[in-house]
């Protein structure tokens, strides 16, 4: 039952968790700063490790267990981008261009994904931190509405603990994000865990900038939503979104 509620939580996706947060949070007057944290760097399989004196860091590798492969015909699996960087961005990686989800700007890019597109339904991102995150702000962005979107982005293992009457969309929540930025917490090869900031409007005049967790796992030869991101609560920015590297349609 903790697995269903995990899987309708994270995979009807941003949208509904960040204006249901953003009710929640309309009567403070100052805003919070995230409950999660990201991962400290430092010694530890999994984590984050310094590779030279300019800030950049290098992953470390975890064989993943899941290789199992999902798709919806074909959108999310047979991908065939090279791994490419593995060091943590940064900065704002590059975008060839900012296409429009759902009203969101998300980015693309022949080196980091999405390597297929179907209407708004992409698939197949590179394997790396940054192939990951631009495949974090598409899966934030689809918010589970394209059809064929839980098919590509769940595996066949999780997408079975799904009851068939929840496996539709979320519907039009009436909810407009723009990305503002991100921060990593922590990345190996095969998993990397990622704090995105939005600028969240509401059809009834709210708005705030709210921070949602969300988690890739690598599946055979693609990213995979995993579970665990519905465990994570949405929260406000930090004041001035402290700690996040900006990135948006705006400024890339």
């Amino acid at each position: 039952m903790k697995q269903r509620k995990r899987l309708k939580v994270a995979a009807s996706v941003s949208a509904l968790g960040l204006v249901m947060a953003l009710g929640a949070c309309s009567g403070e007057k100052k805003p919070e700063t995230p409950t999660v944290q990201p991962a400290p760097t430092g010694q530890g399989q999994g984590q984050t490790q310094p590779s030279d004196g300019e800030g950049n860091k290098d992953t470390t590798s975890a064989p993943s267990e899941d290789t199992a492969s999902s798709g919806s015909d074909g959108i999310n699996t047979g991908c065939s981008l090279p791994d490419g960087d593995q060091k943590i961005p940064n900065s704002a990686p590059p975008v060839d261009e900012w296409v429009d989800v759902n009203g969101t700007g998300v980015p693309t890019s022949k080196t980091y994904g999405p390597e297929k597109r179907e209407g708004d339904l992409f698939g197949c991102y590179a394997h790396s931190p940054t192939g990951a995150l631009f495949a974090m702000v598409y899966f934030g962005a689809a918010s589970g509405k394209p059809e064929g979107f839980l098919d590509a982005w769940v595996t066949p293992e999780d997408l079975a603990t799904i009851p068939e009457n929840r496996r539709g969309s979320s519907g039009d929540s009436g909810v407009t994000l723009t990305l503002r930025g991100f921060r990593f917490s922590s990345a190996t090869q095969d998993k990397v865990t990622a704090d995105l900031a939005w600028h969240v409007t509401t059809d009834e005049g709210q708005n705030a900038t709210m921070v949602s967790r969300i988690i890739m796992k690598w599946s055979g030869d693609h990213w995979t939503m995993d579970p665990e991101m519905g465990d994570t609560p949405v929260t406000r920015a930090p004041a001035n979104l402290d700690g996040f590297t900006l990135w948006s349609a705006g400024n890339s």
